[in-house]
């Protein structure tokens, strides 16, 4: 089953683990005058006791339209940064905009329930943000001083500022151009996004020098993915290819090729997530998804495939079923592989044979825009419970959910022995009591 967390006043279209329990939403309605704001959201998980329900607590909201530009984040990645505690990369319509994100601890009055009454005011269940560059929410960090109801009281507050920093054009082009997909450089240097142009662009971080433009594909690119080595860049184009990089020199390395015999073009690469090999902290997986580029009348299956990330080869295929994937996440150990689907579902695969793990349907009422797995640590065990893993899910429902995954119960060979022998002898047994001659 999965849970409910929170209602987001946006549809949200990205989802990213900020750390163990705080993580980072952003979206909304575009530029039609709608009344839906884009924004950006962080939340953190939280549970009051052992038998209370686990919540995502909104910590901080920050309004994203400026003025006349009223554009929804589609596409983000997010990295620390040593300056400014965290950096974030958006994709907003043909812009690359850069938002940091700092946490400053200070001490705030909090007035009680009976004040505000006395007062004729109430007390705002989630604080509101306003359009400036900077938006100043809070988190609640330790127990409240004990005071008279009469009397303000003083907490230690985690504050958050985010600010604009720097803004690019990342696609060009006649028409409406978009930019679809941005990721970091592991080492911290440089940018990459992408878009409706087919191009790839690499950027130096912080400035945003255009340094490498890379005609990659004749149609708009999807996605695009750096390694967790930065070695390889993978490119995945709505043109059915998907092709691979050398991020350094912009030279190209190859090209994917999938195995699964289906007529020529009648799949494409939907998406693509390296992770960690488990247990290996030099090696690493990667995972495509393929869904059917030409719609027939008959339904046709979607596939999860895991490649070798030496040779890029494909290694294995496993069939999800009949919906249409929509995303895909890599849990950070490298165990599970998470994907959403067109009607809202959910399922879990163990990364290493691609076995299907966990499923639960309709989890959003509509398609699923973002996954997130949440680190497995001793804190996130505390507030989780006894898991192994558990799936952050956003949709354009507006509905924040968590998936649980539990470990599959497994017995000891030698039990399993013990109770195929007992088996054996009841049936004896049976079989004397009846009457028959053994």
């Amino acid at each position: 089953m999965a849970a409910q967390l929170a209602f987001i006043d946006f549809p949200p279209y990205v989802i990213r683990c900020l750390d163990e329990v705080r993580f980072v939403v952003a979206g909304g309605g575009g530029q039609a005058r709608t009344g839906v704001p884009n924004g950006i959201e962080i939340f953190e998980l939280k549970r009051s006791g052992p038998k209370s329900k686990v919540r995502a607590e909104s910590l901080f909201s920050y309004d994203t339209d400026l003025i006349e530009n009223r554009s929804a984040i589609i596409n983000a990645a997010v990295r620390v940064d040593n300056e400014h505690g965290y950096v974030m990369a958006c994709g907003m319509d043909e812009k690359c905009q850069l938002f940091t994100l700092k946490k400053v601890t200070k001490l705030q009055k909090d007035v009680s329930n009976e004040d505000l009454e006395k007062k004729g005011g109430r007390r705002r269940k989630r604080g509101g943000n306003t359009k400036e560059e900077t938006n100043v929410n809070t988190e609640k960090r330790q127990d409240t001083i004990k005071t008279d109801n009469n009397q303000d009281i003083e907490e230690e507050k985690l504050t958050y500022e985010m600010k604009r920093f720097t803004s690019v054009v990342s696609v060009n082009g006649e028409g409406d151009q978009y930019q679809k997909s941005v990721c970091f450089d592991p080492h911290g240097m440089f940018i990459y996004t992408t878009g409706t142009d087919g191009k790839i662009r690499k950027w130096t971080y912080p400035n945003m020098v255009l340094e490498t433009t890379i005609d990659a594909h004749e149609n708009e690119i999807d996605e695009i993915m750096l390694s967790p080595f930065g070695n390889r860049l993978i490119s995945i184009s709505k043109d059915c290819t998907a092709k691979v990089w050398k991020p350094k020199s912009g030279e190209l390395f190859g090209e994917l090729f999938w195995d699964v015999k289906v007529s020529e073009k009648t799949y494409r690469f939907r998406s693509c997530r390296f992770g960690l090999v488990a247990g290996k902290t030099t090696e690493c997986s990667m995972f495509t998804l393929h869904i059917p580029h030409i719609q027939s009348r008959k339904s046709q299956p979607s596939y999860i495939t895991k490649w070798d990330t030496t040779k890029f080869i494909p290694q294995l295929s496993v069939s999800t079923g009949q919906d249409i994937l929509s995303c895909i996440a890599v849990s950070h150990g490298g165990h599970y592989v998470g994907v959403g689907t067109m009607t809202g579902s959910i399922a879990v695969y163990v990364a290493f044979s691609l076995k299907k793990l966990h499923a639960v349907n309709s989890v959003h009422s509509i398609f699923v825009t973002g996954l997130s797995f949440v680190p497995i640590t001793k804190r996130t065990r505390k507030i989780l419970g006894e898991l192994d893993a558990a799936l952050l899910s956003v949709s354009p429902d507006k509905s924040m959910k968590i998936t649980p995954v539990f470990s599959p119960i497994e017995y000891p060979v030698w039990l399993m022995f013990i109770g195929a022998a007992v088996i054996i002898v009841c049936i004896f047994f049976f079989l004397a009591y009846m009457g028959f001659n053994i």
